[in-house]
């Protein structure tokens, strides 16, 4: 987490990473925190949580699923494993919308969770700095 390996980044998926991912990936306290981050998308009543962030380095490149678009980057799980994904077009100011997919659904569809990966970062840092404030 501390060292992405953005060589690796750009090996697996032949471009390099998306502004938005790099900055998602700067933030160390949120990515290293052992705390699951809950999160509400405004204009939904969904609660949504993660539990952990990928790693950007080839292990976890091969640890990916294989049954979804080679394209898709899987950045983050929920308490479930299930993964928080964008794709990666080979624009670095692509504004990256988040998708989600439930693997044990049955289905291969992929849900939109954010419009922006910028906004989910938002919305999770929200979500790290309330349960803070609420911890003792």
């Amino acid at each position: 987490m501390r060292n992405p390996q953005w060589d690796q980044f750009e090996a697996r998926f032949g471009y390099p990473p998306p502004h938005a991912l790099r900055r998602l990936h700067a933030d160390l306290e949120m990515l290293l925190t052992d705390d699951l981050i809950e999160f509400v998308v405004p204009g939904d009543d969904e609660v949504w949580d993660v539990s952990s962030f990928a790693s950007i380095d080839r292990a976890e490149f091969e640890a990916g699923w294989n049954v979804l678009d080679p394209d898709l980057f899987e950045m983050a799980s929920d308490g479930f494993g299930n993964p928080f994904l964008i794709r990666i077009t080979g624009d670095v100011n692509d504004p990256c919308p988040v998708w989600f997919w439930m693997h044990d659904g049955g289905t291969n569809e992929l849900e939109v969770v954010c419009p922006t990966l910028d906004e989910f970062h938002m919305l999770l840092r929200n979500g790290l700095q309330e349960r803070q404030r609420s911890d003792p």
